[in-house]
């Protein structure tokens, strides 16, 4: 392994949050919303006077309202006059969202990889996502979920401190510039760089 990194998770990709949209069926459009429930204001610090854009959506009733607060977007699930009941099913749909983000953000590696001219395939696992490259597939990159505010990212297969430039582009995809992020390094960061990773670096 040539190093483990964990951070806090935050959407910050607008093209992949509209492709979890559409992977989830769900049509979305950009939107300016005016007023703000309760939670909102407590958590975002958003006056109801503000007007904040947003990524909205509908399904079954519950809006879907992601807000751009500047670095990254806040997902929020709601419908009027929840019960108990729909408050819980708007917190699975919310999972959901996560679950099918963090999906889309393995596809876009892949995809980056792929047209760099580097084979790359994904597969999903019981833990997470393992993307594996290079011309015998032997690399890897592992994403998980530590939780649902946490994210476990190990690569594995590359030698020197290229990998760092390597999730680079993932880090961005599921985090913003502020968040800090917690790595170990191991033997394999520390020897000499045997491949040239430059085409492994994600734009």
């Amino acid at each position: 392994m040539s190093h483990c990194t964990k951070f806090d998770f935050q959407y910050t990709n607008r093209k992949i949050i509209f492709n979890t949209f559409e992977a989830l069926g769900l049509k979305c459009e950009h939107s300016v919303v005016a007023s703000f429930s309760s939670i909102w204001e407590k958590k975002l610090g958003i006056n109801a006077t503000d007007q904040t854009p947003a990524i909205i959506a509908e399904s079954n009733g519950f809006n879907y309202f992601m807000l751009n607060c500047g670095s990254h977007y806040e997902l929020f699930i709601e419908k009027h006059n929840m019960t108990t009941d729909e408050a819980q099913i708007s917190k699975k749909m919310a999972d959901e969202f996560q679950k099918v983000y963090l999906e889309e953000t393995v596809k876009e590696a892949v995809k980056q990889l792929t047209a760099s001219g580097q084979p790359a395939v994904w597969e999903k696992d019981k833990s997470g996502y393992v993307i594996k490259f290079g011309t015998l597939y032997d690399k890897t990159i592992s994403l998980k979920m530590n939780g649902k505010k946490t994210v476990e990212e190990k690569v594995v297969g590359v030698k020197g401190s290229s990998c760092v430039s390597l999730t680079e582009a993932i880090e961005n995809m599921l985090s913003s510039a502020e968040v800090e992020l917690n790595s170990e390094w191991t033997k394999e960061y520390y020897q000499e760089e045997t491949d040239n990773l430059e085409i492994y670096e994600l734009s």
